[in-house]
């Protein structure tokens, strides 16, 4: 009997993970070895052991590919509601309270089955004016992907406290189910079942866990974690901090509200991080409500997710690894968590059945073709590869979703000036201003192609716009440059200590270049000029 190993057992064999593939690797090499050398087990016997070995590898290989498999998603389902607003501050926060219960019992309900876009991402990106026109809902759900859409109108207005809904599946423009319910505030959380459940059965989707997620909300505690929202969609993380723990003390049980204290004090520390100031207590506050959330609820993903990004910034890569992959195995469909993969040794992801980043990040916009994180970075990996055509594609397409998403445009900015787009660079700076006329960023980007197109004048106007919107630190030294071309010592050598005095770390490369500038100004050699 001769030893034939065929290329696709080989196939199976090395895309099993590295572990499994050095175990294996031993095993054959061992019997190899006894069955040139033992003179005491027979060939036929060794020959049979090797064969099994195979058919082993084969089959864990199969095992490793199902428990990687991404699950299947039945369907995309876009909320959105519409409120009419009532002057009355508890009915206001009643509409808005039974909406956030709608959302949250569906996407516990669907699980990993369905993907839910929910209303706070779904605001950020649609056009409000056009949303009771059937055409524009159709193409907007199509560019992110959704088939179906529920939208909502919650009137909260004196007597007239209820729900109107409608299913739609927006491919056939036809409506699936169309329904009116009266509510109050304290039936929301019956009602909202009643309405969910509804539209499990619609889908087919068993619910026998839904009534888990029931709980009571309590309208002032509410409305301190709306406020908290707010202030975190804004940035504000500190003041989302103070909200949540104002929400927590009127309400400990409500669900949602733990979990976004946890986010702002991760972002708060990402904020001081990038600030230069010490991040290490803001990371702690997360960590520490991370575990108490996965304390209490071991299933839930998000907070696996954030887990493994705080291991990372502390450089606990076993940890990090089994965080994250513990948070894919309960949320699949929690984009965020791909992100996150991405920044571990590919080595870890690869056993989970990604090749690369671009497969990370290209799973993350699958689920979530609005993403704008995972468009970003997609973008800055093309960008680094040197395939700047790719990384425009990926931003404009981002941009067909939302047109309003400054940092997309920042990104494509940034490529056409590598690729000097005269026309190109001043539209899309353009575009930013209007959006962000505070966007110093912008105004230096536009000095810069000024200067490089020796158009001085308009390059110190859009640099001095930069300084005086927030003291854009780089906008003072090619403000040092314009003014030694100009023979301007003196106030070359003004603007280059200023740059200099507000170095952000020693890794401030201006600020280093500044350094250089300055010293050759100082001793007498003006060809240094970049």
């Amino acid at each position: 009997m001769t030893l034939q190993i065929t290329s696709s057992i080989m196939l199976n064999i090395i895309s099993l993970p590295t572990v499994y593939v050095g175990l294996f690797l031993s095993v054959i090499i061992i019997l190899l070895y006894l069955y040139f050398t033992s003179t005491i087990l027979h060939k036929k016997l060794i020959l049979i052991l090797v064969a099994a070995s195979l058919v082993l590898a084969v089959v864990l290989n199969f095992v490793v590919a199902w428990k990687m498999k991404q699950p299947a998603i039945d369907f995309r389902l876009t909320i959105l509601p519409v409120q009419i607003s009532s002057q009355n501050d508890h009915l206001r926060l009643a509409g808005e309270a039974l909406w956030e219960m709608i959302n949250y019992q569906l996407k516990s309900g669907a699980g990993n089955r369905a993907i839910i876009n929910d209303p706070d991402f779904i605001n950020t990106i649609i056009n409000r004016d056009s949303i009771y026109q059937l055409n524009y809902l159709q193409q907007f759900n199509r560019r992110i992907s959704a088939e179906y859409l529920l939208l909502g109108k919650t009137i909260v207005q004196e007597n007239k406290n209820k729900i109107e809904y409608q299913l739609m599946n927006t491919s056939e423009k036809a409506i699936k189910l169309a329904r009116s319910r009266g509510f109050t505030a304290g039936s929301i959380a019956g009602v909202s079942h009643v309405i969910v459940t509804e539209i499990l059965e619609y889908f087919k989707l068993p619910n026998a866990k839904l009534s888990e997620r029931i709980h009571y909300i309590e309208m002032d505690s509410f409305e301190k974690y709306l406020q908290a929202k707010q202030q975190f969609n804004s940035g504000c993380y500190q003041d989302a901090i103070e909200s949540t723990k104002k929400s927590l003390a009127l309400d400990s049980n409500l669900v949602e509200n733990k979990l976004l204290l946890a986010k702002s004090w991760f972002n708060l520390a990402l904020a001081k991080k990038k600030a230069g100031e010490a991040p290490i207590e803001a990371f702690q506050q997360s960590f520490d409500w991370l575990n108490q959330i996965i304390a209490d609820d071991s299933s839930n993903g998000e907070a696996f997710c954030y887990l493994g990004e705080i291991y990372i910034y502390r450089e606990r890569w076993s940890l990090a690894d089994a965080a994250l992959k513990r948070a894919l195995e309960l949320s699949p469909n929690f984009p965020r968590t791909y992100l996150a993969l991405s920044r571990l040794h590919p080595s870890r992801y690869q056993k989970l059945g990604f090749t690369d980043e671009i497969a990370l990040f290209q799973r993350a916009l699958f689920l979530n073709p609005g993403y704008e994180q995972a468009a970003l970075m997609l973008g800055d990996h093309y960008l680094f590869d040197n395939k700047r055509q790719k990384a425009i594609n990926v931003l404009k397409k981002h941009l067909e979703i939302n047109p309003d998403s400054v940092p997309v445009l920042m990104a494509l900015g940034k490529i056409y000036l590598l690729r000097n787009e005269i026309l190109n660079i001043i539209d899309v700076y353009n575009r930013v201003i209007a959006l962000d006329p505070d966007n110093s960023a912008a105004y230096y980007n536009l000095g810069i192609l000024y200067y490089n197109s020796e158009d001085f004048e308009n390059a110190e106007k859009f640099f001095r716009l930069a300084i005086e919107i927030d003291n854009h630190l780089n906008a003072h030294l090619y403000l040092a440059y314009l003014y030694d071309l100009k023979g301007d010592r003196e106030n070359a050598i003004k603007y280059l200590r200023l740059r200099i005095r507000h170095r952000t770390g020693l890794d401030d490369e201006f600020a280093e270049e500044a350094r250089r500038r300055l010293y050759d100004l100082m001793h007498g050699d003006s060809t240094g000029q970049k």
